[in-house]
């Protein structure tokens, strides 16, 4: 881990997340280590521990967060030196700039996910075909 990246800041986060959430509520976590044993261990671990694999996980791979995270990342040593609501309010604003750009883009993105869909069921279908013709 690096410096920023200690393990007790999550540890602190997820108490702080735990300390709000209902004590019945069930919570799935995936963190670093968790992409280690889904994608870089051996087959084992991946078939146990990958996050499409685990009930509750749908089609998650937990790449999300990284991208957000990614996408804020910039903002870390400004907002170092800001007080606690200008902290919230640039953070808010970029958030709301990242959704309405990824909004603008979902059009494209469907377009992509549905003609990939088409070429798969083509694919499929003519295999069948060849199947039942042998």
């Amino acid at each position: 881990m690096s410096v920023g990246e200690k393990q007790h800041y999550a540890l602190a986060l997820i108490k702080k997340l735990f300390d709000n959430l209902p004590t019945d509520m069930t919570v799935g976590l995936l963190y670093d280590i968790g992409f280690f044993h889904a994608y870089g261990h051996q087959w084992a671990c991946q078939i146990i521990y990958h996050p499409r694999k685990c009930e509750g996980f749908g089609l998650s791979d937990g790449e999300g967060c990284e991208c957000l995270w990614s996408a804020l990342k910039h903002l870390i040593a400004p907002l170092r030196v800001s007080g606690f609501h200008q902290r919230l309010f640039v953070l808010n604003t970029q958030v709301r700039h990242l959704n309405e750009k990824n909004l603008s883009l979902y059009g494209n993105w469907l377009i992509r996910r549905w003609n990939n869909c088409i070429k798969k069921k083509s694919t499929a279908t003519q295999a069948l075909r060849m199947e039942i013709a042998s």
